[in-house]
């Protein structure tokens, strides 16, 4: 698919588990092959939408489709591109942030009763 879209239920419950966060941004995640996306991209990236990319979310979702598993990604963005695309301030990325999905996870684990 060009698509995928998390479990409904595990989105469900993961919103509930962000909300009550205090270090909360939503976005749209893409995924690509191709890493960091060709800078001659990036500005239709963000004009579409688009907030965060990685490349692994879409085999994720598509192995979980396969095997008939629901599923949802669960991201954290420790650094960011520039306007061109750079990526000049991964020295400071605050690393810490890869708690924060591990803490939702467990929130929707808990949630559903997997």
């Amino acid at each position: 698919p060009r698509e995928y879209s998390g479990d409904e239920r595990m989105v469900t419950a993961a919103v509930l588990s962000f909300e009550a966060a205090s270090w909360k941004k939503t976005g749209c995640l893409a995924t690509s092959d191709n890493f960091p996306s060709p800078k001659d991209k990036i500005e239709s990236l963000r004009s579409a939408g688009i907030d965060t990319m990685d490349m692994e979310a879409s085999a994720f979702h598509h192995a979980a489709l396969l095997f008939g598993i629901p599923a949802l990604a669960i991201r954290s963005v420790s650094n960011e591109l520039d306007a061109s695309g750079g990526d000049e301030a991964i020295a400071s990325a605050d690393i810490r942030t890869a708690d924060r999905p591990a803490a939702i996870a467990l929130d929707i684990i808990e949630t559903l009763s997997f």
